[in-house]
């Protein structure tokens, strides 16, 4: 940290698109189909103050985009720069987030971590939260303003896989067995 450069947690603005993006990409998170500027703006105004980056003199070395959907908050895309890991800023960005949430009314957190990141649960436990034995599911719809990257996942390949059942070829979303 340079001498007398403060550290402060703001939140997001436009002009923030492309360092943040930057980061999350440094920071190995996957930048999706929900992750253009269109998107990110729409979530920006549905959910004022709760998407913020840290920044330092004029870098972005840290950022969380937080959502809630007036049931449950969510942590999406919590990322620090490999250079500030280990100060606390993660912790920091999470437990704003989680203050923000709380004065919106939100009684629980929950977030995904995807198997190839499992490293970082023990960061999440010592925040508090617990793992669940879910199976996360999802669906594009027809006519969307955003459409998944071909190729990108399995599903989109045609290809299935559950714990208990071997990978399958068809169309997605297509329950077998019927």
């Amino acid at each position: 940290m340079p001498p007398g450069s403060v550290l402060r947690i703001r939140p997001y603005v436009p002009e923030d698109y492309r360092a943040v993006v930057r980061l999350w990409k440094r920071s190995g998170i996957e930048v999706g189909p929900s992750d253009v500027p269109a998107e990110i703006e729409r979530a920006r105004r549905r959910d004022p103050g709760l998407f913020l980056v840290a920044v330092q003199g004029a870098r972005r070395v840290g950022v969380v985009l937080g959502r809630f959907d007036g049931r449950r908050g969510w942590i999406h895309h919590l990322a620090v720069d490999p250079a500030h890991r280990g100060r606390g800023l993660g912790r920091r960005l999470v437990l704003e987030l989680e203050r923000r949430l709380a004065r919106a009314g939100c009684p629980k957190v929950n977030l995904h971590v995807l198997r190839s990141n499992a490293a970082v649960v023990p960061f999440y436990e010592r925040l508090g939260y617990g793992t669940r034995d879910l199976l996360f599911l999802d669906k594009w719809l027809r006519g969307a303003p955003i459409r998944p990257h071909r190729g990108r996942y399995p599903r989109d390949r045609g290809e299935s896989r559950t714990p208990d059942r071997p990978r399958t070829r068809g169309p997605p979303g297509r329950p077998s067995g019927r």
